[in-house]
């Protein structure tokens, strides 16, 4: 079995040396690494190669002639690459040396089309914060063994593009990652239609977290709070609701019952996107009808969001 390491960078000079060592340090070597670089301002090519070129591993670096952005960055490393699975990497993370050998353990006893792991989170000196990635989402992955995966990522994506390895059948299925889309989610609700997602809960790499990246709303105050729950109020709505008809614009139309879910979770999401339009009362009475019938629970966080939603009401 041929693994690659898709590799996307961008001004990441400070990590790149850092992440690529732990790359070659797995106790399973990768077959190949694809670097796409998208226009750094720095010396993250230069230094990636100098590197790479004194190790055995077969490598390509890309340099993008014009700015793709993370989602098409990461499917034009994804498209270029070989392997038979494929991981995604981030340039300023560090991996643990049996990443790629427990994902393979994995890999050869199920052979889905994409597996996640979890993460230790650091901050940008790589001094662990007490909290796992899955803990900062909110993620227990008992729920993959209640719940198909394709239900799960209704609520949300839980999967992150830094933990995930996925089959170059499914990169085949893909041309392009729609606006409003990053390629994690992308892949992990194309991979959720087929019911082929495998949570490794194993801790497998360090993921950083720096600038304005960091997971969560640890430490925020309750005013903080309440501006994100009237944002997500105003804004969340919208955009699930958009992701979620372009999605089912592209995909196949094949399976039914996930077609009525996916209908269902439109629905929904334009309910909440129109609350703006109708009297408090009105809003009330529509959060409460999704909270009775089960959507809520279905394709958000249950009672937790419609008590963020009427409490947003209160903030307009």
């Amino acid at each position: 079995m041929k693994i690659s390491v898709s590799l996307c960078t961008f001004n990441g000079s400070k990590y790149i040396i850092e992440q690529l060592e732990s790359i070659l340090k797995q106790t399973r070597l990768p077959d190949e690494i694809v670097m796409v670089d998208d226009i750094s301002e720095d010396d993250t090519v230069a230094l990636a190669e100098n590197y790479l070129k004194r190790s055995n591993i077969e490598y390509h670096i890309l340099r993008n002639t014009e700015r793709l952005g993370v989602a098409a960055n990461f499917l034009k490393a994804m498209k270029y690459a070989s392997g038979d699975y494929i991981f995604c990497c981030d340039q300023d993370d560090i991996w643990m040396e049996n990443k790629i050998a427990c994902f393979l353990k994995q890999i050869h006893a199920t052979k889905k089309m994409l597996y996640f792991s979890n993460g230790m989170l650091v901050n940008a000196e790589g001094v662990p914060m007490n909290c796992t990635l899955w803990e900062s989402v909110h993620f227990d992955p008992i729920k993959l063994n209640k719940n198909t995966p394709f239900d799960l990522i209704l609520q949300k994506c839980f999967v992150t593009g830094a933990a995930m390895a996925v089959s170059k059948e499914l990169v085949e299925m893909i041309d392009e990652i729609p606006a409003g889309w990053l390629h994690d989610g992308w892949l992990s609700l194309m991979a959720g239609l087929h019911q082929s997602i495998e949570a490794i809960d194993e801790i497998t790499f360090y993921y950083r977290q720096h600038g304005n990246n960091v997971i969560g709303t640890h430490g925020k105050s309750l005013s903080d709070t309440m501006k994100v729950w009237k944002s997500n109020t105003n804004k969340l709505p919208k955009v699930r609701r958009e992701r979620y008809l372009r999605f089912l614009s592209i995909k196949e139309r094949k399976i039914i019952e996930n077609n009525q879910k996916l209908d269902a979770c439109i629905r929904f999401w334009s309910d909440l996107d129109q609350l703006k339009q109708h009297s408090h009362m009105r809003q009330c009475i529509i959060i409460i009808k999704h909270l009775l019938t089960g959507n809520y629970r279905k394709f958000y966080t249950g009672i937790s969001g419609a008590f963020r939603d009427i409490i947003s009401i209160g903030l307009k």
